[in-house]
């Protein structure tokens, strides 16, 4: 049986230093099943490594209907507030 894509996850994210060859070999289904989660997983990008912990942590917080929203929300807000804010603060408004 192949373990849950959360515990390939964790499993992963805890090690202190990830061989990518070795965690490729031992859970090759999970690296062709999910490879963009793949990448992210093992990408040198800081951002995409807190990125990624932040939004496994608001999965793990999801119990019900409610939270699953305000998880979404969460991420959501977090997303906005990385990437679009900066952008639209830099942007001079059009005169009409």
């Amino acid at each position: 049986m192949d373990p849950t894509m959360d515990a390939v996850l964790k499993e992963i994210m805890d090690h202190p230093s990830p061989n990518e060859q070795y965690f490729r070999e031992k859970y090759n289904s999970f690296f062709e099943k999910y490879p963009k989660l793949s990448e992210m997983v093992f990408s040198k990008n800081q951002e995409h490594q807190s990125m990624l912990r932040y939004m496994l942590t608001q999965k793990d917080k999801i119990k019900d209907e409610d939270s699953q929203y305000q998880a979404s929300v969460n991420v959501g807000t977090m997303l906005r507030d990385t990437y679009i804010t900066p952008l639209t603060n830099k942007m001079t408004p059009k005169k009409i």
